[in-house]
């Protein structure tokens, strides 16, 4: 078996990694406030949100979560399925973000060739372009809902 695949990257770039994930929305026990009042006086931590204002909803959206230095690639082969290539970055910025941080962070992490980008300015292109599509596939999945 031969192997084959053109990496548009090379070691030492710098890319942009974007990365689906699930929206919160505010708790709505503690609506946000993250404390519960008792009624006999003093508060509590929310039990469903534990403090953290938010939970997770049922939808996602596609960001730009990292700027990394690529340093490898890995190429996994799925038996009779599949084929990802990945780029190995070490992470540039911290998670969620693309500022970069005071010296080097020591994360590696890998993600598929098709969400890392060359510029900040492609990678958040590709973000709008991927949420506009997944709103119009939930658009017409609620119709037939309806």
């Amino acid at each position: 078996m031969k192997l084959a695949f053109d990496i548009p990257y090379n070691y030492g770039d710098v890319l942009y990694n974007i990365m689906e994930i699930e929206n919160d929305v505010a708790c709505p026990l503690c609506k946000g406030q993250g404390a519960l009042e008792l009624v006999v006086g003093g508060r509590i931590t929310c039990v469903t949100c534990k403090g953290r204002k938010e939970i997770p909803s049922d939808t996602f959206t596609w960001k730009v979560m990292l700027k990394s230095k690529m340093i490898g690639v890995e190429i996994n082969v799925f038996e009779g399925c599949s084929t990802d290539v990945c780029i190995s970055g070490e992470a540039l910025s911290k998670w969620g973000s693309v500022e970069d941080t005071e010296g080097e962070c020591s994360s590696h992490n890998f993600f598929n060739i098709d969400d890392c980008f060359a510029s900040l300015e492609e990678a958040e292109a590709e973000c709008q372009r991927r949420n506009q599509s997944s709103d119009k596939k939930e658009k017409k999945s609620r119709q037939y809902l309806d």
